[in-house]
Protein backbone atom coordinates (compact mmCIF):
# COMPACT_ATOMS: atom_id res chain seq x y z
CA UNK A 1 0.00 0.00 0.00
CA UNK A 2 2.00 2.85 -1.29
CA UNK A 3 0.09 5.61 0.52
CA UNK A 4 1.27 5.01 3.80
CA UNK A 5 4.47 5.35 2.40
CA UNK A 6 3.25 8.52 1.06
CA UNK A 7 2.06 9.86 3.73
CA UNK A 8 5.11 8.97 5.70
CA UNK A 9 7.19 11.07 3.25
CA UNK A 10 5.24 14.37 3.47
CA UNK A 11 5.01 14.38 7.08
CA UNK A 12 9.03 13.67 7.19
CA UNK A 13 9.10 16.54 4.60
CA UNK A 14 7.01 18.77 6.63
CA UNK A 15 8.70 18.27 10.19
CA UNK A 16 12.13 19.30 8.46
CA UNK A 17 10.67 22.64 6.28
CA UNK A 18 11.38 24.85 9.81
CA UNK A 19 15.27 23.66 9.73
CA UNK A 20 15.83 24.41 6.21
CA UNK A 21 14.21 27.69 6.19
CA UNK A 22 16.33 28.61 9.79
CA UNK A 23 19.52 28.01 7.21
CA UNK A 24 18.54 30.59 5.11
CA UNK A 25 18.09 33.35 7.94
CA UNK A 26 21.52 32.30 9.74
CA UNK A 27 23.72 35.97 10.00
CA UNK A 28 26.37 36.29 7.53
CA UNK A 29 29.00 38.79 6.91
CA UNK A 30 29.41 40.71 4.25
CA UNK A 31 32.97 39.18 3.51
CA UNK A 32 32.01 35.59 3.67
CA UNK A 33 30.47 33.92 0.86
CA UNK A 34 30.26 30.38 2.68
CA UNK A 35 27.06 31.65 4.32
CA UNK A 36 25.79 33.16 1.31
CA UNK A 37 26.35 29.40 -0.26
CA UNK A 38 24.67 28.06 2.53
CA UNK A 39 21.52 30.51 1.99
CA UNK A 40 21.26 29.61 -1.74
CA UNK A 41 21.62 25.44 -1.17
CA UNK A 42 18.89 25.83 1.56
CA UNK A 43 16.42 28.18 -1.07
CA UNK A 44 16.91 25.51 -3.33
CA UNK A 45 16.38 23.06 -0.74
CA UNK A 46 13.18 24.73 0.17
CA UNK A 47 11.99 25.35 -3.18
CA UNK A 48 12.79 21.73 -4.15
CA UNK A 49 11.17 20.72 -1.33
CA UNK A 50 7.64 22.44 -1.30
CA UNK A 51 7.42 21.46 -5.30
CA UNK A 52 7.83 17.70 -4.32
CA UNK A 53 5.47 18.35 -1.64
CA UNK A 54 2.67 19.66 -3.76
CA UNK A 55 3.44 16.93 -6.05
CA UNK A 56 2.85 13.60 -3.55
CA UNK A 57 -0.46 15.43 -2.59
CA UNK A 58 -1.84 14.57 -5.75
CA UNK A 59 -0.33 11.51 -5.20
CA UNK A 60 -1.68 10.89 -2.67
CA UNK A 61 -4.95 11.99 -3.81
CA UNK A 62 -4.80 9.45 -6.42
CA UNK A 63 -3.43 6.85 -4.15
CA UNK A 64 -6.44 7.46 -1.85
CA UNK A 65 -8.89 7.08 -4.80
CA UNK A 66 -7.53 3.75 -5.90
CA UNK A 67 -8.09 2.46 -2.92
CA UNK A 68 -11.94 1.96 -3.96
CA UNK A 69 -10.62 -0.13 -6.80
CA UNK A 70 -9.29 -3.16 -7.51
CA UNK A 71 -5.45 -2.91 -8.90
CA UNK A 72 -5.37 -5.49 -11.77
CA UNK A 73 -3.58 -3.90 -14.45
CA UNK A 74 0.07 -4.92 -14.94
CA UNK A 75 0.41 -1.11 -15.51
CA UNK A 76 -0.93 0.10 -12.57
CA UNK A 77 1.63 -2.49 -10.88
CA UNK A 78 4.64 -1.35 -12.19
CA UNK A 79 3.60 2.16 -11.65
CA UNK A 80 2.98 1.20 -8.41
CA UNK A 81 6.11 -0.45 -7.65
CA UNK A 82 8.25 2.53 -9.26
CA UNK A 83 6.13 5.57 -7.10
CA UNK A 84 7.20 2.88 -4.14
CA UNK A 85 11.43 2.75 -5.12
CA UNK A 86 11.58 7.43 -5.67
CA UNK A 87 9.49 7.43 -2.30
CA UNK A 88 12.46 5.37 -1.05
CA UNK A 89 15.11 7.42 -2.34
CA UNK A 90 13.60 10.75 -1.19
CA UNK A 91 13.13 9.15 2.44
CA UNK A 92 17.12 8.20 2.32
CA UNK A 93 17.21 11.93 1.34
CA UNK A 94 15.47 13.37 3.77
CA UNK A 95 16.17 10.98 6.41
CA UNK A 96 19.86 11.55 6.42
CA UNK A 97 19.09 15.65 6.68
CA UNK A 98 16.76 14.84 9.65
CA UNK A 99 19.19 12.90 11.22
CA UNK A 100 21.29 15.60 11.24
CA UNK A 101 19.14 17.99 12.41
CA UNK A 102 18.68 15.37 15.70
CA UNK A 103 22.31 15.32 15.99
CA UNK A 104 23.17 18.70 16.25
CA UNK A 105 20.22 20.02 18.26
CA UNK A 106 21.33 17.53 20.63
CA UNK A 107 24.68 18.59 20.87
CA UNK A 108 23.15 22.31 21.24
CA UNK A 109 21.35 21.40 24.44
CA UNK A 110 24.29 19.50 25.74
CA UNK A 111 26.27 22.75 25.54
CA UNK A 112 24.00 25.01 27.13
CA UNK A 113 22.93 22.36 29.99
CA UNK A 114 27.43 22.22 30.50
CA UNK A 115 27.26 26.20 30.49
CA UNK A 116 24.36 26.59 32.67
CA UNK A 117 22.38 28.48 30.29
CA UNK A 118 18.71 28.18 29.65
CA UNK A 119 19.00 30.03 26.65
CA UNK A 120 19.52 28.50 23.16
CA UNK A 121 20.93 30.68 20.27
CA UNK A 122 19.12 30.52 17.44
CA UNK A 123 22.72 30.06 15.38
CA UNK A 124 23.39 26.77 17.43
CA UNK A 125 20.23 25.17 15.78
CA UNK A 126 21.41 26.15 12.74
CA UNK A 127 22.30 22.77 10.53
CA UNK A 128 24.45 23.33 7.54
CA UNK A 129 22.64 21.56 3.96
CA UNK A 130 24.68 18.63 2.73
CA UNK A 131 26.35 19.88 -1.09
CA UNK A 132 24.88 16.88 -2.54
CA UNK A 133 21.42 17.18 -1.13
CA UNK A 134 20.06 20.13 -3.38
CA UNK A 135 21.06 17.53 -6.69
CA UNK A 136 19.33 14.25 -5.01
CA UNK A 137 16.51 15.96 -4.24
CA UNK A 138 15.87 17.72 -7.54
CA UNK A 139 16.59 14.52 -9.36
CA UNK A 140 14.17 12.83 -7.46
CA UNK A 141 11.54 15.75 -7.32
CA UNK A 142 11.73 15.44 -11.54
CA UNK A 143 11.54 11.64 -11.22
CA UNK A 144 8.07 12.39 -8.81
CA UNK A 145 6.60 14.84 -11.75
CA UNK A 146 7.06 11.89 -14.19
CA UNK A 147 5.23 9.49 -12.20
CA UNK A 148 3.00 12.08 -11.76
CA UNK A 149 2.31 12.41 -15.70
CA UNK A 150 1.99 8.95 -15.85
CA UNK A 151 -0.72 8.49 -13.81
CA UNK A 152 -3.03 10.79 -15.99
CA UNK A 153 -1.74 8.03 -18.82
CA UNK A 154 -3.48 5.11 -16.31
CA UNK A 155 -6.65 6.79 -16.10
CA UNK A 156 -5.51 7.15 -12.13
CA UNK A 157 -7.24 10.83 -11.77
CA UNK A 158 -8.37 11.61 -8.12
CA UNK A 159 -11.25 13.50 -9.76
CA UNK A 160 -12.67 10.60 -11.44
CA UNK A 161 -16.46 10.07 -10.29
CA UNK A 162 -16.62 6.74 -12.33
CA UNK A 163 -14.92 3.66 -10.24
CA UNK A 164 -13.89 0.81 -12.35
CA UNK A 165 -15.62 -2.62 -11.71
CA UNK A 166 -14.66 -3.71 -8.38
CA UNK A 167 -13.54 -7.88 -8.97
CA UNK A 168 -12.31 -8.30 -5.56
CA UNK A 169 -13.77 -11.40 -4.21
CA UNK A 170 -16.65 -10.92 -2.20
CA UNK A 171 -18.20 -13.20 0.03
CA UNK A 172 -21.01 -15.53 -1.23
CA UNK A 173 -24.33 -15.44 -0.16
CA UNK A 174 -25.78 -17.47 3.26
CA UNK A 175 -28.29 -19.16 3.57
CA UNK A 176 -30.21 -20.28 6.80
CA UNK A 177 -29.16 -24.22 5.68
CA UNK A 178 -26.34 -25.92 7.48
CA UNK A 179 -24.20 -29.13 7.75
CA UNK A 180 -24.26 -30.21 11.52
CA UNK A 181 -22.43 -33.05 10.72
CA UNK A 182 -19.58 -30.21 10.42
CA UNK A 183 -20.28 -27.97 13.54
CA UNK A 184 -18.36 -28.53 16.48
CA UNK A 185 -17.82 -26.83 19.79
CA UNK A 186 -20.44 -24.57 20.01
CA UNK A 187 -23.31 -26.30 22.16
CA UNK A 188 -23.04 -23.59 24.99
CA UNK A 189 -22.77 -20.38 23.30
CA UNK A 190 -25.44 -21.93 20.83
CA UNK A 191 -27.50 -22.60 24.39
CA UNK A 192 -27.17 -19.13 25.07
CA UNK A 193 -28.05 -17.61 22.04
CA UNK A 194 -31.32 -19.21 22.03
CA UNK A 195 -32.22 -18.08 25.65
CA UNK A 196 -31.24 -14.57 25.07
CA UNK A 197 -34.00 -14.88 21.74
CA UNK A 198 -36.79 -16.66 24.42
CA UNK A 199 -36.21 -14.20 27.27
CA UNK A 200 -37.83 -11.55 28.01
CA UNK A 201 -40.73 -11.80 26.11
CA UNK A 202 -42.61 -8.15 27.54
CA UNK A 203 -39.87 -6.87 25.40
CA UNK A 204 -42.13 -6.34 22.21
CA UNK A 205 -38.74 -5.62 19.65
CA UNK A 206 -35.27 -6.35 20.72
CA UNK A 207 -31.76 -6.86 18.98
CA UNK A 208 -29.39 -9.19 19.57
CA UNK A 209 -25.92 -9.15 17.99
CA UNK A 210 -23.29 -11.48 17.30
CA UNK A 211 -19.95 -9.96 16.95
CA UNK A 212 -16.83 -10.90 16.24
CA UNK A 213 -13.89 -11.28 13.60
CA UNK A 214 -13.89 -12.79 10.23
CA UNK A 215 -14.43 -16.60 10.19
CA UNK A 216 -14.61 -16.87 13.99
CA UNK A 217 -18.16 -18.77 12.99
CA UNK A 218 -20.88 -16.09 13.72
CA UNK A 219 -23.43 -17.29 10.75
CA UNK A 220 -22.65 -21.17 11.83
CA UNK A 221 -24.28 -20.07 15.27
CA UNK A 222 -27.02 -17.71 13.93
CA UNK A 223 -28.15 -21.12 11.48
CA UNK A 224 -28.13 -23.64 14.46
CA UNK A 225 -29.93 -21.44 16.60
CA UNK A 226 -32.71 -20.58 13.53
CA UNK A 227 -33.57 -24.00 12.81
CA UNK A 228 -33.56 -25.05 15.91
CA UNK A 229 -37.18 -26.43 16.91
CA UNK A 230 -37.41 -24.01 20.66
CA UNK A 231 -37.13 -21.14 18.24
CA UNK A 232 -39.24 -22.38 15.31
CA UNK A 233 -41.99 -23.02 17.62
CA UNK A 234 -42.41 -20.11 19.93
CA UNK A 235 -42.41 -17.75 16.22
CA UNK A 236 -44.99 -17.33 13.64
CA UNK A 237 -42.99 -16.01 11.57
CA UNK A 238 -38.93 -16.99 10.27
CA UNK A 239 -36.78 -15.46 8.16
CA UNK A 240 -33.04 -15.10 6.80
CA UNK A 241 -31.79 -12.41 5.00
CA UNK A 242 -27.92 -12.02 4.00
CA UNK A 243 -27.66 -8.28 4.04
CA UNK A 244 -23.37 -8.06 2.71
CA UNK A 245 -21.98 -4.56 2.48
CA UNK A 246 -24.51 -2.99 -0.25
CA UNK A 247 -27.61 -1.95 2.94
CA UNK A 248 -30.05 -0.98 0.28
CA UNK A 249 -33.96 -0.81 2.06
CA UNK A 250 -35.95 -1.57 -1.06
CA UNK A 251 -33.97 -4.91 -1.56
CA UNK A 252 -34.08 -5.93 2.00
CA UNK A 253 -37.65 -5.35 2.93
CA UNK A 254 -38.48 -7.41 -0.61
CA UNK A 255 -36.07 -10.08 0.66
CA UNK A 256 -37.53 -10.04 4.34
CA UNK A 257 -40.69 -10.79 2.84
CA UNK A 258 -39.94 -13.34 0.28
CA UNK A 259 -38.40 -15.01 3.30
CA UNK A 260 -41.14 -15.18 5.53
CA UNK A 261 -43.89 -16.05 3.37
CA UNK A 262 -41.96 -17.86 0.28
CA UNK A 263 -44.01 -15.83 -2.23
CA UNK A 264 -42.88 -13.14 -4.64
CA UNK A 265 -45.33 -10.04 -4.80
CA UNK A 266 -43.68 -8.43 -7.79
CA UNK A 267 -43.46 -5.61 -6.15
CA UNK A 268 -40.65 -2.78 -6.68
CA UNK A 269 -41.68 0.54 -4.59
CA UNK A 270 -39.93 0.88 -1.20
CA UNK A 271 -43.68 2.20 0.20
CA UNK A 272 -45.63 -0.95 -1.51
CA UNK A 273 -43.44 -3.21 0.05
CA UNK A 274 -43.24 -1.48 3.38
CA UNK A 275 -47.12 -1.86 3.13
CA UNK A 276 -46.83 -5.34 2.73
CA UNK A 277 -44.38 -6.08 5.42
CA UNK A 278 -46.23 -4.27 7.86
CA UNK A 279 -49.52 -6.46 6.65
CA UNK A 280 -47.06 -9.69 6.85
CA UNK A 281 -45.88 -9.03 10.61
CA UNK A 282 -49.60 -7.24 11.91
CA UNK A 283 -50.02 -8.93 15.26
CA UNK A 284 -47.61 -11.60 14.94
CA UNK A 285 -44.61 -13.02 16.39
CA UNK A 286 -41.21 -13.25 14.08
CA UNK A 287 -37.83 -13.67 14.47
CA UNK A 288 -35.12 -12.20 11.71
CA UNK A 289 -31.52 -13.31 11.14
CA UNK A 290 -29.83 -10.37 9.45
CA UNK A 291 -26.47 -12.07 7.96
CA UNK A 292 -23.39 -9.98 7.60
CA UNK A 293 -24.36 -6.08 8.26
CA UNK A 294 -22.00 -3.53 7.73
CA UNK A 295 -24.04 -0.82 7.78
CA UNK A 296 -23.41 2.07 10.30
CA UNK A 297 -26.38 4.54 8.76
CA UNK A 298 -28.88 5.44 11.55
CA UNK A 299 -31.66 6.61 8.90
CA UNK A 300 -31.60 3.46 6.83
CA UNK A 301 -31.97 0.95 9.78
CA UNK A 302 -34.70 3.09 11.00
CA UNK A 303 -36.16 2.97 7.52
CA UNK A 304 -36.05 -0.72 7.97
CA UNK A 305 -37.29 -1.47 11.00
CA UNK A 306 -40.78 0.66 10.59
CA UNK A 307 -42.98 -1.95 9.41
CA UNK A 308 -42.40 -4.10 12.31
CA UNK A 309 -44.04 -1.69 14.48
CA UNK A 310 -47.42 -3.55 13.35
CA UNK A 311 -46.10 -7.19 14.76
CA UNK A 312 -46.11 -8.57 18.42
CA UNK A 313 -43.26 -9.42 19.32
CA UNK A 314 -39.61 -9.16 17.30
CA UNK A 315 -36.61 -10.68 17.65
CA UNK A 316 -33.96 -10.19 15.24
CA UNK A 317 -30.91 -11.25 15.40
CA UNK A 318 -27.58 -9.94 13.69
CA UNK A 319 -23.88 -10.91 12.75
CA UNK A 320 -21.61 -8.49 12.06
CA UNK A 321 -17.91 -7.75 12.60
CA UNK A 322 -18.20 -4.21 13.71
CA UNK A 323 -19.29 -3.33 17.29
CA UNK A 324 -20.27 0.42 15.77
CA UNK A 325 -22.97 -1.97 13.63
CA UNK A 326 -24.88 -3.02 16.65
CA UNK A 327 -24.91 0.02 18.51
CA UNK A 328 -26.74 1.69 15.11
CA UNK A 329 -29.25 -1.13 15.51
CA UNK A 330 -30.07 -0.19 18.83
CA UNK A 331 -28.81 -3.67 20.31
CA UNK A 332 -30.29 -4.99 23.46
CA UNK A 333 -27.94 -7.86 23.69
CA UNK A 334 -24.18 -8.24 22.31
CA UNK A 335 -22.69 -11.86 21.75
CA UNK A 336 -19.38 -12.33 21.41
CA UNK A 337 -18.45 -15.76 20.47
CA UNK A 338 -15.02 -17.23 21.44
CA UNK A 339 -12.74 -18.72 19.26
CA UNK A 340 -12.87 -22.89 19.63
CA UNK A 341 -11.15 -24.64 22.13
CA UNK A 342 -8.19 -26.48 20.52
CA UNK A 343 -9.76 -30.04 21.01
CA UNK A 344 -12.94 -29.21 19.01
CA UNK A 345 -10.68 -27.66 16.61
CA UNK A 346 -8.89 -30.74 16.26
CA UNK A 347 -12.49 -32.31 15.68
CA UNK A 348 -13.19 -29.86 13.24
CA UNK A 349 -9.70 -30.23 11.41
CA UNK A 350 -10.13 -34.11 11.39
CA UNK A 351 -12.99 -34.12 9.96
CA UNK A 352 -11.92 -31.93 6.66
CA UNK A 353 -8.57 -33.59 6.60
CA UNK A 354 -8.98 -36.97 7.67
CA UNK A 355 -12.39 -37.55 6.40
CA UNK A 356 -13.39 -37.73 10.02
CA UNK A 357 -10.81 -40.19 11.51
CA UNK A 358 -7.30 -39.96 11.65
CA UNK A 359 -6.94 -43.68 12.28
CA UNK A 360 -5.63 -44.61 9.12
CA UNK A 361 -3.35 -41.91 8.61
CA UNK A 362 0.54 -41.76 8.90
CA UNK A 363 1.56 -40.55 12.65
CA UNK A 364 3.41 -37.79 11.03
CA UNK A 365 1.25 -36.28 8.83
CA UNK A 366 -1.37 -36.34 12.23
CA UNK A 367 1.14 -34.62 14.22
CA UNK A 368 1.83 -31.74 11.35
CA UNK A 369 -1.96 -31.92 11.18
CA UNK A 370 -1.90 -30.87 14.77
CA UNK A 371 0.35 -28.17 14.28
CA UNK A 372 -0.79 -26.92 11.80
CA UNK A 373 -4.55 -26.47 13.26
CA UNK A 374 -3.02 -24.79 16.52
CA UNK A 375 -1.58 -22.16 13.46
CA UNK A 376 -5.03 -21.67 12.97
CA UNK A 377 -5.83 -19.76 16.19
CA UNK A 378 -9.14 -21.57 17.08
CA UNK A 379 -11.09 -19.84 14.17
CA UNK A 380 -13.21 -22.32 12.27
CA UNK A 381 -13.53 -20.61 8.92
CA UNK A 382 -9.25 -21.05 9.30
CA UNK A 383 -9.37 -24.34 10.32
CA UNK A 384 -12.22 -25.91 7.71
CA UNK A 385 -10.05 -23.82 4.95
CA UNK A 386 -6.42 -25.36 5.56
CA UNK A 387 -7.76 -28.92 6.52
CA UNK A 388 -10.04 -29.13 3.16
CA UNK A 389 -6.61 -28.02 1.38
CA UNK A 390 -5.06 -30.96 2.96
CA UNK A 391 -7.89 -33.66 2.38
CA UNK A 392 -6.72 -35.79 -0.80
CA UNK A 393 -2.97 -34.31 0.04
CA UNK A 394 -0.39 -37.29 0.71
CA UNK A 395 2.78 -36.14 -0.22
CA UNK A 396 4.62 -34.74 3.18
CA UNK A 397 6.31 -32.12 1.74
CA UNK A 398 3.01 -30.55 0.71
CA UNK A 399 2.79 -30.55 4.39
CA UNK A 400 6.00 -29.12 5.34
CA UNK A 401 5.71 -26.34 3.06
CA UNK A 402 2.69 -25.27 4.69
CA UNK A 403 3.61 -25.65 8.16
CA UNK A 404 6.93 -23.79 7.85
CA UNK A 405 5.63 -21.20 5.22
CA UNK A 406 2.60 -19.96 7.13
CA UNK A 407 -0.81 -19.94 6.18
CA UNK A 408 -1.26 -17.33 3.72
CA UNK A 409 0.18 -18.65 0.88
CA UNK A 410 -1.51 -22.11 0.66
CA UNK A 411 -5.32 -20.85 1.00
CA UNK A 412 -7.64 -21.03 -2.09
CA UNK A 413 -8.39 -17.52 -3.33
CA UNK A 414 -12.16 -17.71 -2.34
CA UNK A 415 -11.95 -18.84 1.15
CA UNK A 416 -10.62 -17.28 4.57
CA UNK A 417 -8.72 -14.33 3.06
CA UNK A 418 -11.36 -13.08 1.18
CA UNK A 419 -13.53 -13.26 4.47
CA UNK A 420 -10.69 -11.19 6.38
CA UNK A 421 -10.21 -8.82 3.31
CA UNK A 422 -13.73 -7.86 3.15
CA UNK A 423 -13.16 -6.61 7.03
CA UNK A 424 -10.15 -5.05 5.36
CA UNK A 425 -11.71 -3.08 2.52
CA UNK A 426 -14.37 -1.27 4.87
CA UNK A 427 -12.00 0.37 6.64
CA UNK A 428 -11.64 3.97 6.47
CA UNK A 429 -9.27 4.96 4.47
CA UNK A 430 -7.28 6.42 7.71
CA UNK A 431 -7.45 3.46 9.42
CA UNK A 432 -6.04 1.61 7.13
CA UNK A 433 -2.28 3.29 7.47
CA UNK A 434 -2.73 2.43 11.25
CA UNK A 435 -3.72 -0.46 11.13
CA UNK A 436 -0.93 -1.77 8.76
CA UNK A 437 1.82 -0.16 10.89
CA UNK A 438 0.92 -3.18 13.33
CA UNK A 439 2.51 -5.44 10.98
CA UNK A 440 6.03 -4.17 12.05
CA UNK A 441 5.60 -5.70 15.52
CA UNK A 442 6.58 -10.03 15.83
CA UNK A 443 3.31 -11.95 16.22
CA UNK A 444 1.57 -12.01 20.01
CA UNK A 445 3.44 -8.96 20.36
CA UNK A 446 1.42 -6.86 23.14
CA UNK A 447 1.67 -3.31 22.03
CA UNK A 448 0.88 -0.47 24.20
CA UNK A 449 -1.86 1.12 23.65
CA UNK A 450 -0.26 4.86 23.73
CA UNK A 451 3.15 3.80 22.34
CA UNK A 452 1.14 2.34 19.14
CA UNK A 453 -0.82 5.70 19.05
CA UNK A 454 2.52 7.94 19.35
CA UNK A 455 4.31 5.86 16.87
CA UNK A 456 1.22 6.64 14.35
CA UNK A 457 1.42 10.33 15.32
CA UNK A 458 5.11 10.14 14.53
CA UNK A 459 4.44 8.63 11.44
CA UNK A 460 2.00 11.40 10.24
CA UNK A 461 -1.29 9.50 10.00
CA UNK A 462 -3.24 11.14 12.28
CA UNK A 463 -4.33 14.61 11.47
CA UNK A 464 -5.24 17.02 13.89
CA UNK A 465 -8.29 18.67 13.62
CA UNK A 466 -9.22 22.29 14.57
CA UNK A 467 -8.68 22.44 18.39
CA UNK A 468 -8.80 18.28 19.61
CA UNK A 469 -5.58 17.10 20.82
CA UNK A 470 -4.18 14.88 18.16
CA UNK A 471 -3.83 12.07 21.21
CA UNK A 472 -7.41 12.18 21.50
CA UNK A 473 -7.96 12.07 17.91
CA UNK A 474 -5.43 8.89 18.32
CA UNK A 475 -7.53 6.89 20.68
CA UNK A 476 -10.78 7.05 18.36
CA UNK A 477 -8.63 5.79 15.70
CA UNK A 478 -7.46 3.08 17.95
CA UNK A 479 -10.99 2.10 19.79
CA UNK A 480 -12.32 1.88 16.35
CA UNK A 481 -9.68 -0.58 15.62
CA UNK A 482 -10.63 -2.94 18.29
CA UNK A 483 -13.80 -2.38 17.50
CA UNK A 484 -13.80 -3.42 14.02
CA UNK A 485 -11.97 -6.97 15.37
CA UNK A 486 -8.56 -5.79 13.78
CA UNK A 487 -6.95 -5.89 17.87
CA UNK A 488 -8.00 -7.86 20.71
CA UNK A 489 -7.66 -5.76 23.66
CA UNK A 490 -5.51 -7.36 26.39
CA UNK A 491 -6.12 -4.46 29.11
CA UNK A 492 -4.85 -5.38 32.98
CA UNK A 493 -5.04 -2.82 35.57
CA UNK A 494 -3.90 1.04 34.51
CA UNK A 495 -2.04 -0.74 31.58
CA UNK A 496 -3.84 -0.60 28.27
CA UNK A 497 -2.72 -3.09 25.89
CA UNK A 498 -3.66 -4.96 22.48
CA UNK A 499 -2.35 -8.07 20.31
CA UNK A 500 -3.15 -8.67 16.74
CA UNK A 501 -4.72 -12.42 16.27
CA UNK A 502 -2.39 -14.18 14.32
CA UNK A 503 -4.15 -14.40 11.05
CA UNK A 504 -5.21 -10.56 11.70
CA UNK A 505 -1.57 -10.15 11.98
CA UNK A 506 -0.83 -12.46 8.18
CA UNK A 507 -3.49 -10.22 6.56
CA UNK A 508 -1.65 -6.76 7.74
CA UNK A 509 1.74 -8.08 6.56
CA UNK A 510 0.54 -9.21 2.94
CA UNK A 511 -1.52 -5.79 2.67
CA UNK A 512 1.62 -3.68 3.87
CA UNK A 513 3.24 -4.94 0.20
CA UNK A 514 6.76 -4.89 1.88
CA UNK A 515 6.64 -1.44 2.96
CA UNK A 516 7.26 -2.12 6.73
CA UNK A 517 9.56 -4.53 8.04
CA UNK A 518 10.18 -6.31 11.16
CA UNK A 519 12.99 -7.99 12.30
CA UNK A 520 13.69 -10.79 14.77
CA UNK A 521 17.10 -10.30 16.38
CA UNK A 522 17.71 -13.49 18.73
CA UNK A 523 21.78 -11.61 19.75
CA UNK A 524 23.63 -8.77 19.89
CA UNK A 525 23.83 -7.23 16.62
CA UNK A 526 26.23 -4.27 15.46
CA UNK A 527 23.80 -2.77 12.81
CA UNK A 528 25.37 -1.08 10.01
CA UNK A 529 24.14 1.03 7.44
CA UNK A 530 25.66 -0.64 4.20
CA UNK A 531 24.49 -4.11 5.47
CA UNK A 532 20.62 -3.12 5.39
CA UNK A 533 19.31 -4.60 2.43
CA UNK A 534 18.31 -1.81 0.00
CA UNK A 535 14.37 -2.30 0.29
CA UNK A 536 14.19 -2.12 3.98
CA UNK A 537 16.98 1.00 4.10
CA UNK A 538 14.35 3.76 5.04
CA UNK A 539 13.89 1.81 8.52
CA UNK A 540 17.90 2.38 8.88
CA UNK A 541 16.86 5.86 9.98
CA UNK A 542 13.61 5.36 12.24
CA UNK A 543 15.87 2.60 14.36
CA UNK A 544 18.84 5.38 14.81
Amino acid sequence: MAGNLITSLLSLATNLLPSIKASMQAPSSSSSNSNNSERERARAVEEDLERLMRTLEWIKATLYDAEEREIMDRSVKLWLKELKKVAYDAEDVLGEYRYEVTRVQLEARKASEASGSHKRKKMEYIVPIPDDMVDRLNKIRSRFDEIAKHREALQLRESDGARRPNNKLLRPPTGHMVDEASIFGRDAEIEEVINLLLSDKEKPFSVISIIGKGGLGKTTIAQLVYKDERVTRCFELCGWVCVSEEFDVGRLTKAIIESVTEINYGLSELSSLQEKLAKTVKGKTIVLVLDDVWNENQSLWDSLTIPFKEAKLVRILVTTRNKKVADVMQTTTCFRPTNMPEDSCWQLFRHYAFLGTSDTMPPHLVNMGKDIMRKCGGLPLAVKSIASLLRHETDEERWIEILENGLWESYPSNDIFPALQISYAHLPGHLKPCFLLCSMYPKDYLLEKMNLIELWISHGYIESKGKRRITEIGVEYYEELKQRSFVDDFSSGSKERCKLHDIIHDLARLNSENEHYSVEINQPLDIQKENVPEEARHLYYWFT
